[in-house]
């Protein structure tokens, strides 16, 4: 037997995920191409709550071939518990494979986490605050023009470090909900998606072929309004810029037909609205076929409030027949979400 086993370290205060894998009671290295190595990547912005089937299915496809793998837990009580909650249901679905999973060690409690790397972040501010007030006091007049350049430079650069480090506090006092939109084909999912978000960012009319989920969550203080995919197997993003008041593309495959497909789109609607071009642009993702079918948007939800922060999913119909979409359906209703089943006036009438 090959006793494979795999560590994971969820830090739910970092937002973070680290992954040891064994076999044969050895470590074996996690390539940078492996789908591990991606989650471990997202420093800053994973949330296990967030992930479902396709998490776990990925984690299954790095052992493929084996019945059983076991995974060994370090993380806060409260998270063990709903990733056990996760793997249930996942055992319940997969014929291919099973995960087992123990607690291998607890992580201080959020709220106890939460102050220590609060008052260690206000200690840091302080002190960049002080040397940024330093390096301004920092008589330039008479110096060469590099060293103004340079002056300015460290005065720039450490009030990003600055507005880094609150940002990361504010963000962990935040407390998401996953709102879950679910139902059959044209019962206005997305329409009342849009309307709650006072805003029509999502294609309303599609077709159930090309159905993507589409997931909402408002940008965090300071970051821009973007959408972001894969492009085949490759991480891209589209931001929007306050300068030029149009999205253009932060990342992505250089030299690709898609890429190009997506940028002529960006390019005839620059001079709409800013959600006019988000709409177009999600509708020509829903199209294109080698497009992630998951899709992150990050748009401002005007439910949101210093409590509570919402991540709204607009799901493909509950009766689509494509396996693709089944499994997107099932992932989003994995992760621990609130589910708004969307109904057709008609329902309510009976001959």
């Amino acid at each position: 037997m090959s006793n494979p086993k795999l560590q994971m370290m969820y830090q739910p205060a970092k937002k973070e995920v680290l992954f040891r894998r064994f076999q044969n009671g050895k470590e074996v290295k996690i390539e940078e191409t492996s789908v591990l190595a991606e989650y471990m990547n997202k420093k800053g912005k994973f949330v296990l709550q967030d992930q479902g089937n396709i998490f776990l299915e990925n984690i299954a496809r790095c052992f493929d071939g084996e019945k059983t793998i076991l995974i060994e837990v370090t993380t806060t009580k409260n998270d063990f518990e709903d990733f056990k909650q996760m793997i249930e249901y996942f055992n319940s679905e997969s014929q291919e494979m099973k995960i087992d999973t123990t607690f291998l060690a607890e992580l201080p409690d959020m709220d106890t986490t939460y102050q220590v790397i609060k008052e260690h972040g206000e200690k840091a501010v302080c002190i960049l605050e002080s040397n940024k007030l330093k390096f301004k006091e920092i008589n330039t007049k008479d110096s060469p023009v590099n060293v103004q350049e340079c002056v300015e430079e460290f005065i720039k650069v450490t009030q990003n470090e600055i507005s880094n480090i609150k940002e990361k506090i504010a963000s962990m006092g935040e407390n998401n909900i996953n709102l879950c939109f679910a139902g059959v084909f044209s019962t206005g999912k997305s329409k009342l998606i849009n309307a709650i978000l006072g805003k029509a960012i999502l294609p309303e009319d599609i077709s159930s072929e090309t159905a993507r989920m589409f997931r909402i969550k408002s940008p965090a203080a300071k970051e821009c309004v973007r959408i972001s995919f894969n492009i085949g197997n490759l991480y891209s993003e589209i931001i929007w810029d306050d300068k030029s008041q149009k999205l253009i593309f932060s990342t992505g495959p250089v030299e690709n037909e898609i890429r190009k497909d997506i940028q002529h789109v960006i390019n005839d609607n620059s001079n709409k609205p800013q959600h006019h071009q988000i709409l177009c642009v999600l509708q020509k993702l829903n199209e294109l076929d080698d497009i992630s079918l998951e899709i992150d948007v990050h748009f401002p939800i005007p439910l949101d409030n210093n409590k509570i922060q919402f991540t709204i999913y607009d799901t493909p119909g509950t009766d689509s027949n494509y396996e693709k979409h089944q499994r997107v359906l099932e992932d989003a209703l994995s992760t621990l979400s609130i589910i708004a089943y969307a109904l057709t006036a008609a329902a309510y009438f009976f001959p």
